[in-house]
């Protein structure tokens, strides 16, 4: 079977190796006696990673399917900056990251952007909700350093956003260049049973394209969305219109060569 060049279950694995690395530094940073907020959402967060971690091939397929569910893992890291010290200060900061590196994989760079908008409106939220953060922000003429962060968030999504935006373009060009390989190699497969007088059915065609590649029965049947019962009336049929009584010598009998 085709091999992806992007596939988000394998692309994202680094980002969970990231999300228990900050975990490890929260948890470093509580056993040397450091305040880190309440140790109920140290908990909870980590059963969190826990079962992202589990069922992360599962979980990406579907937020595949539904892109908005993102936010809501953005409105945690939001939440968890807020409610720990806000901003900079938060022992979450790093935590927080790994949310704006999650979307340009899921999503376009429009909506990417878009939910770094949503994340700074979160993360300035959070400066609002502490006493007196904004006030020594100001107070002490670190405006620039606020400034900085915000741009920080920006630059994140598109260093991670551009890779992500060429890895789909050779996607899409790759799937583009197998369809169009199966429909020409089930011409020539139809031309060489015309031309045989075999009779290939169009399914024929497609079992036959697909068992070249060495495909299983079962493998052939997920692909086609048969059962594998069909597949294998498909197989003996193709057997018997080509002469041949096996698999190799299906293959080679209808082999680009042989046509």
């Amino acid at each position: 079977m085709e091999t992806k060049l992007f596939d988000v279950r394998n692309n994202l694995v680094y980002l969970l190796i990231l999300r228990w690395a900050s975990l490890v530094h929260v948890a470093i940073i509580l056993a040397l006696g450091l305040d880190v907020g309440p140790p109920l959402i140290f908990l909870g967060l980590t059963a969190y990673v826990l079962v992202l971690t589990m069922f992360w091939g599962s979980l990406t397929e579907f937020v595949r399917e539904h892109p908005h569910l993102l936010h809501l893992d953005l409105f945690i890291a939001g939440a968890l900056i807020a409610i720990t010290g806000g901003a900079w200060k938060s022992s979450y900061y790093m935590y927080a990251y790994t949310c704006l590196m999650v979307f340009p994989f899921f999503v376009s760079m429009r909506r990417s952007v878009v939910a770094t908008v949503v994340f700074s409106v979160y993360y300035t939220l959070g400066l609002v909700a502490n006493e007196g953060l904004v006030a020594g922000v100001i107070r002490n003429q670190q405006i620039d350093s606020l400034f900085s962060n915000y741009v920080a968030f920006f630059l994140v999504v598109l260093f991670f956003g551009y890779p992500a935006c060429v890895m789909k373009k050779i996607e899409s060009v790759t799937s583009s260049t197998v369809r169009l390989r199966t429909y020409v190699d089930e011409t020539h497969i139809l031309l060489a049973a015309a031309e045989g007088r075999q009779n290939l059915t169009r399914r024929e065609a497609e079992v036959l394209t697909l068992l070249q590649r060495g495909m299983t029965n079962a493998e052939i049947a997920t692909a086609l969305y048969l059962s594998e019962k069909t597949v294998k009336n498909h197989v003996y049929s193709i057997y018997g219109k080509l002469g041949v009584s096996s698999r190799s010598e299906a293959m080679l009998q209808s082999s680009p060569a042989k046509l």
